[in-house]
């Protein structure tokens, strides 16, 4: 099963309450709510390079399997992640705040999906899982 390739976002579980949970602005959270942003995932070697683009706005993050390394996301937001291949259809981002708090991305492909899940250890912050179409 090839994790690289490109995606394209068909619609998002939870993913809204997840950031407002996370102290992003309800406004800021219903736009990033409502983009369907283009995923391309590239390997390099050791190198897992994420590029989401939508519209004019486009992210980069370049990750290395099994090595801590500082990741911006949601613009300004600053972790520290380690990305893991559990198995053949699935890899694992797991992150660190600034202030200590935990989360896991997990992304489990097929030959035709992708399915994005975004855990934190905070309960009280929902799981969101975004569904991507292989295109």
């Amino acid at each position: 099963m090839s994790v690289s390739g490109k995606f394209v976002l068909e619609k998002n579980e939870n993913f809204y309450e997840h950031l407002i949970a996370l102290g992003i602005a309800a406004e800021r959270a219903k736009q990033v709510n409502g983009l369907k942003p283009i995923l391309e995932i590239a390997i390099n070697g050791k190198e897992l390079i994420f590029t989401s683009l939508s519209g004019e706005f486009q992210h980069k993050s370049i990750l290395i399997l099994d090595e801590e390394v500082d990741e911006t996301i949601a613009v300004e937001y600053h972790i520290k992640s380690i990305a893991r291949k559990t198995d053949d259809h699935t890899l694992e981002i797991e992150s660190t705040g600034t202030i200590a708090e935990r989360g896991i991305r997990r992304y489990e492909f097929s030959d035709k999906s992708l399915i994005m899940t975004i855990e934190n250890d905070n309960k009280n912050i929902p799981i969101a899982r975004r569904y991507y179409s292989r295109i």
